[in-house]
């Protein structure tokens, strides 16, 4: 499933800050594919079209380029 640009960054100003900073802590500001700490984004596990929700068990710190990855499907998180 590709993502657009505007889907992603909609889908990240709906999480609230406080779930973002949350999950981002948890995480250790970094990236959980390849350990970057930069362009940090939030990975929905459960895609937000199929039902996933902006809860913090249900989101993944990557960098850009991962989550570009990820959507591509070029690669897999567990």
């Amino acid at each position: 499933m590709t993502i657009t640009n505007e889907e992603h960054e909609r889908h990240e100003r709906d999480v609230s800050q406080e779930v973002r900073l949350a999950v981002l802590e948890r995480d250790h500001y970094q990236c959980q594919v390849c350990g970057t700490t930069n362009q940090l984004q939030l990975h929905h596990w459960m895609f937000k079209s199929l039902g996933g929700s902006n809860e913090a068990a249900n989101l993944v710190t990557v960098c850009a380029y991962d989550h570009t990855r990820i959507h591509a499907r070029n690669i897999e998180i567990e």
